[in-house]
């Protein structure tokens, strides 16, 4: 038999096995305040490879009884008397085709590893969880794969669970003190020490995109007094933090429908309303996504974009997107067996969603955007004025209701900068006088970890 087919039954016959291992209750259980209400724990144990070297080593742990795997970023530098400071990072979606081969973004691939690299010169331990499912690490893949084929879709639910093991790590990262690390003249031991030392009153959370979502649930979960180990400062960065139901209106339409962002008369001017002052009804966002070279809709520039840009209407990738998410809720969530939902229009002809009443009870309390009182860790929120994953009128909110909550929060916009805070090489997109903001929001990073007292 053909490995490849081999493998792929192999995955079959796992997921059909534990399809209901990964069933949950009701969507209570990831409510924010039941997620507050769990018992946390976690023992970090090493995983040493071909790979560990130049200061770099992996962990595993378990976390709700799966086996996950954590890569730790550590600096060349003398360690501090208390010990290193950590960032503990959580990355962006991978997705589950290709999520067990992730390389937990190895130095310089990519532009998460240019930022642990830049955070590790800083003097910071970065560690990288790799989440249920992600990584194969001495030929054994994380546990979790299962997670990814039952939440990683339009239910947009995964990040919940994502945030659970990452409380997890944080609970047992003090055990990286007692890890002896590996003798090698290239590896970790050129720091003249038999073993890693962090403080653990220094921990900080960045997120990037997905990762954003995940860091700022995390800081909810892990409020004063509910762990163990408390969470010192949070940098949320392009982060997907809004509620279910807004990113299922925005994220697959501005991909697939260009009525997601015409104007009126049928032409891109960043505005709902034509030059012939026709308003498009169904518009999400000015901007959409900067691969596109060129913008001029209906002219002979814009050929291929056409093909790639398929769905007829939003009202209709909206609705697909809800029917996959409520097949999701019937089949994983045990108290909904026949929930239903409606797409209807309003008296302004604007799209209305109306949820089953066990959905809607909960929706909202599914993300930490509408539990401020829970995020009491200062807070930077770094993103830029055109994207449409983590829209400045999202951040800008947060950070008022961070603001009433008496939170330390300070909100910074890059203007005309990508999804990754870097200038696009598409001039629509990006002016001529755009200034990329990834470096300077590394550097303000730092300078706010730092600013806030230990």
């Amino acid at each position: 038999m053909n490995k490849k087919i081999s493998i792929l039954l192999l995955l079959f016959t796992t997921l059909s096995l534990y399809a209901q291992d990964v069933k949950i209750e009701s969507l209570e259980k990831l409510t924010i305040s039941e997620l507050k209400d769990r018992k946390y724990s976690s023992q970090l144990l090493p995983e040493f490879n071909e790979k560990t070297r130049g200061n770099n080593f992996y962990v595993s742990y378990f976390s709700d009884n799966q086996k996950v795997y954590a890569k730790i970023n550590t600096p060349s530098e003398e360690v501090p008397k208390k010990g290193f400071p950590v960032i503990i990072l959580t990355h962006g979606w991978v997705g589950k085709e290709k999520s067990l081969n992730w390389n937990f973004d190895e130095v310089n691939e990519n532009l998460e590893g240019q930022l642990i690299n830049k955070l590790k010169k800083m003097g910071y331990v970065v560690v990288v969880p790799g989440y249920r499912g992600h990584g194969t690490i001495n030929e054994k893949p994380a546990d979790g794969i299962e997670y990814l084929y039952a939440y990683d879709n339009a239910s947009h639910l995964i990040n919940s669970f994502y945030a659970i093991d990452v409380v997890n790590l944080l609970e047992g990262i003090e055990s990286l003190n007692q890890i002896t690390l590996p003798n090698s003249e290239n590896g970790i031991n050129r720091l003249k020490i038999n073993r890693l030392k962090i403080n653990k009153e220094k921990i900080n959370l960045l997120g990037f995109s997905e990762g954003g979502d995940i860091a700022l649930k995390v800081a909810a979960i892990a409020g004063e007094g509910t762990t163990k180990n408390n969470i010192h400062a949070v940098s949320i960065r392009s982060g997907t933090f809004i509620d279910i139901d807004k990113q299922i209106q925005t994220y697959a339409p501005m991909n697939t429908t260009i009525k997601a962002f015409i104007s009126g008369d049928g032409t891109w001017n960043g505005e709902a309303k034509g030059k012939n002052g026709t308003i498009n009804k169904d518009f999400v966002y000015p901007f959409p996504g900067d691969w596109i070279e060129n913008i001029d809709i209906g002219t002979d520039q814009w050929t291929w974009q056409q093909d790639y840009y398929t769905d007829e209407s939003v009202e209709k990738v909206i609705f697909n997107e809800y029917t996959e998410a409520y097949k999701v809720f019937n089949s994983y969530v045990t108290n909904l067996e026949n929930a239903k939902f409606q797409l209807k229009r309003d008296s302004n002809g604007k799209l209305k969603i109306e949820h089953d009443r066990n959905v809607a009870k909960y929706l909202k309390n599914l993300s930490a955007f509408y539990s401020p009182k829970d995020l009491t860790e200062p807070i930077i929120l770094q993103f830029s004025d055109r994207d449409f994953y983590s829209m400045n009128g999202w951040n800008y909110l947060l950070e008022e209701k961070l603001e009433k909550n008496g939170t330390e929060v300070m909100a910074v916009e890059y203007t005309g900068n990508t999804h990754e805070l870097k200038k696009s090489k598409q001039k629509w997109f990006s002016p001529k006088d755009t200034v990329e903001g990834f470096y300077t929001s590394i550097n303000l990073d730092n300078m706010f970890f730092k600013k806030n007292k230990y």
